[in-house]
């Protein structure tokens, strides 16, 4: 593995303090001063490294998407069930992984998202990998007779709902969210809609 270099660690430390900005302020407070305060550097250093506050997002998406991408393929990979590969991945994807100060930054990019092409275009590419990586542990699956014949995309696109929504329900609702039950209750209903016999 290749060392990172500083300017890589650097550029990490201030999308982390962005991440918390937002998370504290909202992204339509969150100044390039505040960030570079939060981090302790000039915020000429930020916009040397990014451009604008707009380049500090697509870089954050983007780091976060490599990040999370890369975790979950390697918590997968631990396993050859593919019923094991869908837990792990549940537990990779679930609230109390992302925890509540990234999910709600994230609600806050994906809101801007709306209205900024180039950061909807990152942020589909990002959903479009994980829809793949749960589409394609549920179509080998179902070739390895784990899962029974089930549309791999649709049931990919029904977690990807499942777990997104109740990510935002919980920054609404926090206290008062059952999210364990749910989790596990969720997880129980998949794997019986995705082993039993028709």
């Amino acid at each position: 593995m290749s060392r990172r270099s500083i300017e890589e660690i650097r550029k990490e430390e201030i999308m982390n303090a962005f991440l918390e900005v937002i998370s504290e302020k909202g992204l339509a407070n969150a100044s390039i001063r505040e960030i570079a305060n939060t981090v302790g550097c000039n915020h000429g250093i930020l916009r040397h490294y990014f451009g604008n506050k707009e380049g500090l997002i697509k870089c954050t998406v983007d780091f976060l998407m490599d990040e999370y991408v890369s975790r979950l393929q390697e918590d997968i990979n631990k396993h050859d069930s593919c019923i094991a590969q869908i837990e792990s991945a549940f537990q990779t994807y679930s609230f109390e992984s992302f925890g509540a100060d990234l999910t709600r930054a994230w609600i806050e990019i994906f809101v801007f998202s709306k209205t900024n092409p180039a950061i909807s275009k990152v942020l589909h590419g990002f959903y479009r990998k994980l829809k793949d990586t749960f589409a394609s542990i549920i179509r080998t699956g179902v070739e390895k007779g784990e899962f029974r014949p089930i549309d791999a995309d649709v049931a990919a696109n029904m977690i990807l709902g499942w777990f997104e929504g109740t990510h935002f329900l919980m920054v609404v609702e926090t206290e008062h969210v059952p999210y364990e039950q749910m989790y596990q209750q969720f997880c129980d209903m998949f794997l019986r809609y995705a082993t039993k016999e028709n």
